[in-house]
């Protein structure tokens, strides 16, 4: 499986539950590929922040306080 395969399954799981064939092709591939995995550790996590970001109960934007607590979240996943 190319790596382009592997980041548009990872991308399409966020949406909807991939096949049995699916997952056990991108499982594989991540075996594999370092790249990779560290794409769907860094999705993982943008996903979780953006997550946090919309069970905002008042929508607009984010404050000050909370764009630095992520903009350190980040550094520190990203460091790991």
């Amino acid at each position: 499986m190319s790596c382009e395969k592997a980041t548009y399954l990872m991308d399409k799981a966020t949406l909807t539950k991939l096949s049995v064939g699916e997952r056990f092709r991108l499982r594989t591939h991540l075996v594999i590929c370092r790249w990779c995995k560290r794409y769907q550790d860094d999705a993982k996590i943008l996903v979780r922040l953006l997550k946090k970001v919309a069970d905002k109960t008042e929508p607009g934007l984010l404050t000050k306080e909370e764009k630095s607590k992520m903009a350190e979240q980040l550094r520190l996943d990203s460091s790991k």
